[in-house]
């Protein structure tokens, strides 16, 4: 088949881009079965590109991004949280569990879409969850429904050995009963690694704290002092101020 895959962020979002991982499983699960696959910007979409293709596949993460009312048609499946929350339909198993195609998003998308402060993750990262789910059940989040973290998948399964970097997506890391194990994984690659999500700094103590600060954790921004490292930290409820404050000092006593 010809099959055509819409990053609807992408291509009608401005700023914050990010490679769409179901999208790249999609492409690289059609690709093994012999489809041909091609990524479709905001040029070619109109009335009369859906004949070209049997099959096409729309998805974004945001729900406020705005999606063009002449993507309609029988042929095309719309997928993703962005039209369905924690609604939204998950990829069937040997879908989710293909390596993602980094090379989906050609450099002829990327210079035309993302800034270039941002092209980094396109270019440079393995992207991917070792866990998946949350237990805090927060009434504004996308796992609002889930109870436990449980393990997703292998690094095997999305780690490039030409990309420089790791990129986990994981919703809740230190909530899982062995992420220590995962961390001493990440670290063996030789590959610099960073947790996307905020980590939940109410579940951190001492040992957890040294997992953490002595890995290979990659932590990167445009606005930092030179050789400084920036780790990220979920505060998402001002009543667990308190829990935070302990755990700082903590870390800041006993280092």
């Amino acid at each position: 088949m010809n099959v055509a895959l819409i990053d609807n962020d992408l291509c009608t979002r401005k700023g914050s881009h990010f490679p769409n991982l179901a999208l790249m499983k999609l492409s690289s699960y059609n690709k093994l079965i012999g489809d041909n696959v091609q990524l479709i910007n905001i040029d070619e979409m109109n009335g009369l590109f859906q004949s070209q293709y049997d099959k096409v596949y729309c998805a974004k993460v945001f729900s406020d991004t705005q999606t063009p009312s002449y993507l309609q048609g029988k042929n095309i499946q719309f997928g993703g949280s962005g039209f369905f929350y924690d609604k939204a339909e998950k990829l069937p198993y040997e879908i989710e569990h293909t390596m993602p195609d980094y090379d989906l998003y050609t450099p002829r998308i990327i210079n035309k879409y993302v800034a270039k402060n941002r092209q980094q993750y396109f270019n440079d990262f393995s992207i991917g969850f070792t866990t998946r789910g949350c237990i805090r059940r927060c009434a504004f989040c996308i796992n609002k429904n889930e109870r436990t973290v449980y393990k997703h998948s292998d690094l095997t399964e999305f780690v490039d050995s030409n990309r420089k970097f790791i990129m986990l997506l994981d919703d809740n890391i230190v909530a899982y009963d062995k992420f220590e194990e995962i961390f001493e994984q990440l670290n063996t690659t030789g590959k610099p690694f960073v947790y996307k999500q905020g980590m939940d700094f109410r579940l951190l103590d001492k040992r957890k704290m040294d997992v953490i600060f002595n890995s290979n954790y990659y932590s990167h921004s445009d606005n930092q002092a030179k050789g400084a490292r920036i780790f990220h930290f979920a505060f998402d409820n001002y009543a667990d101020r308190k829990y935070i404050e302990s755990n700082l000092n903590i870390y800041y006593t006993n280092k």
